[in-house]
């Protein structure tokens, strides 16, 4: 929500001026809607969504801080997807509850059926890999064979989206077949219900692969900020959350041949540990449940507010 104001210059002349208020005003209107009365943005929900990029220095934009805080005071519900932002919110929201979990978390298996050619696999074999978001190619590629070699997997590229030419000629040097078309998302699902775990670097293939009950090693930066929504803090939030570390790579544990054999050995036992991987996976489903029940219960308050309003 930070790029409401921030990042934008002033303008130098007055035409310009007047597409950049034009710009804020849309974005005021669209993100947190200022258009609305406080009555109306009772009616307001807001779930899975995450504010980790907001910091201390957001109060220097007067503007942005006045619409921030008017937007999430007065709205029905709050909700978002990390405990990081739910902690920072909770001083607008007194004794509220503002947590709950990714919205792809949300899903079930069945609902997958609608997807034509879906297909759950009957088992699970191999290793599912993809890099897309972290620059250290060469290490993750390394890694991920050895982790395959200790595991005894073989290692499959599922193409979970286009990778870039520079990707594509890494990814063959390891022996991966990367495809240049994009797979549908029924292929892609079905794929990744047979793994026996995946090994990746980015957030909604881990999500998507925990909830089919699949582990998913992800990997990040260790020293990363939240600077952004796709930074690989929120990758490490996410597995904290959960309990998730052991299937947490840091980057720096890649950095030489010795880490990497150590790493990759490390985590083998961990992919065959069912106790760890069932825990993980208890901690989503109940923290699920929370989630839906607190939208559902969001959903017949904001309701009632409209029949209620439609009666008078």
């Amino acid at each position: 929500m930070k790029f409401l104001e921030h990042g934008l210059d002033k303008p130098a002349n007055a035409e310009l001026k007047k597409k950049h208020e034009g710009r804020l005003s849309n974005r005021k209107k669209l993100i947190f809607l200022n258009e609305m009365t406080t009555e109306a943005l009772k009616r307001v929900i807001v779930f899975g969504s995450t504010i980790i990029t907001n910091e201390a220095a957001d109060v220097k934009s007067v503007a942005y801080t006045k619409e921030f805080d008017y937007f999430f005071r007065n709205i029905g519900n709050v909700y978002f997807r990390d405990a990081l932002s739910a902690a920072k919110i909770s001083p607008m929201r007194g004794s509220e509850a503002t947590l709950a979990c990714d919205c792809a978390f949300l899903l079930e298996n069945s609902d997958f059926n609608k997807l034509p050619g879906f297909k759950l696999a009957d088992k699970r074999q191999d290793v599912g890999v993809f890099f897309g978001r972290s620059s250290s190619k060469l290490s993750m590629m390394i890694f991920s064979k050895l982790l395959g070699c200790y595991s005894g997997q073989k290692c499959v590229w599922l193409p979970w989206f286009i990778s870039t030419p520079k990707m594509t000629k890494v990814a063959k040097l390891f022996g991966y077949n990367v495809p240049k078309d994009h797979l549908s998302p029924s292929e892609l699902l079905s794929a990744l219900s047979g793994y026996k775990f995946v090994v990746t670097d980015t957030y909604h293939m881990c999500i998507n692969a925990w909830r089919m009950g699949v582990p998913a090693i992800c990997i990040g930066q260790g020293d990363a900020t939240a600077s952004n929504s796709i930074a690989d803090k929120k990758k490490e939030i996410l597995y904290e959350m959960y309990g998730a570390r052991p299937f947490y790579i840091f980057l720096g544990s890649l950095t030489s041949v010795f880490k990497q054999l150590r790493t990759a050995k490390a985590v083998a036992k961990v992919v065959e540990d069912e106790v760890l991987i069932n825990a993980v996976i208890d901690n989503i489903q109940s923290h699920r449940a929370m989630a839906l029940e607190r939208l559902n219960t969001a959903l017949t308050r904001a309701l009632s507010i409209s029949s209620a309003k439609e009666a008078a």
